[in-house]
């Protein structure tokens, strides 16, 4: 089943769930049956009551990879008195489950921290939880295990081989029993939320930098340097200028009035002169999955 069928089928499942507890439910509603304040998007379903008003988006990993969709929509609506988001991630059916792999979930990792910082902290649970999905996953295939659908199997199974310390295991199922409560809108009485948000992503950061090394060949470790490392730095001090720099069409797309834009490999080789070509190649790669053109934090806003 493609990744855009099991969309469309968990669609349909929730919808039919919110039906049956005696919703109005629009599946794909056009823009004119939609409040003013979300017109501006194509919304999956919208489902409503006397009471509760709720925004549905249904996605794969896949799909959900540099969707900024769902971190408005869980901007706009949060706060917003009778109404709620609520983010569905499918669960793969087929034998090989897709997956965004190291270079997606860096992505979900680092939109995570830009919401937490937002202090939009459910959503940013929801998107630290994909990405944990997908480097466990990742793990699993990397040993040979059996890759389940099952998340709460998946943490189990990792853990009865050894690939989780107990302090991972405590955080990962502390997130999980959260993260279920937060994806069904059951967010009242959660008063630590933030607290376990922070400890997902610390941990899902720490696998992921295990990984990373893990994968590296011998001459890297013994450079003293690891790719994560590089990566971190560069991310660390630069960003997409899609979060700050105008962006004018008439005037040929993104005004860099303020400095850039910067080469990824110009700019670890400016930082790194000492480290082995083959670690600048490899980190760049990683870099420039999201992109080609950077701008230093800061510079724009």
């Amino acid at each position: 089943m493609t990744h855009e069928a099991r969309e469309l089928h968990r669609l349909r499942e929730v919808a039919q769930e919110y039906r049956d507890a005696g919703y109005e439910v629009l599946v794909n509603p056009p823009r004119s049956k939609l409040p003013a304040f979300l017109r501006a998007f194509q919304i999956d379903m919208l489902a409503k009551s006397q009471d509760d008003n709720v925004v549905v988006e249904v996605k794969s990993q896949r799909s959900v990879r540099g969707d900024q969709r769902v971190a408005r929509l869980a901007e706009i609506l949060e706060g917003r008195p009778r109404w709620r988001f609520e983010f569905v991630m499918t669960n793969p059916r087929s034998p090989e489950p897709e997956s965004v792999g190291l270079i997606g979930a860096t992505t979900s990792i680092q939109q995570a921290e830009r919401l937490m910082e937002d202090d939009l902290v459910e959503a940013a649970l929801l998107l630290a939880w994909s990405a944990t999905e997908a480097v466990l996953r990742e793990v699993a295939k990397r040993r040979g295990l059996q890759v389940r659908p099952s998340h709460v199997d998946l943490v189990r199974s990792l853990r009865s081989h050894g690939d989780l310390s107990v302090a991972h295991f405590r955080a990962l199922t502390n997130a999980m029993a959260v993260r279920n409560r937060v994806g069904h809108g059951y967010t009242a009485g959660i008063n630590n939320l933030r607290t376990v948000t922070l400890s997902l992503l610390r941990t899902v950061s720490q696998l992921m930098r295990r990984e990373t090394e893990r994968s590296e060949p011998p001459a890297l470790r013994e450079s003293g340097i690891s790719v994560a490392e590089l990566v971190d730095w560069f991310n660390a001090e630069f960003e997409n200028p899609v979060h700050h720099v105008p962006y004018e069409t008439a005037e040929g797309g993104f005004q860099y009035y303020a400095g850039g834009p910067y080469d990824a490999r110009d700019e670890l080789l400016d930082h790194f002169p000492n480290a082995p070509e083959t670690l600048i190649e490899q980190a760049a790669r990683i870099i420039e999955e999201e992109g080609t053109e950077w701008v230093r934090k800061g510079d724009y806003g």
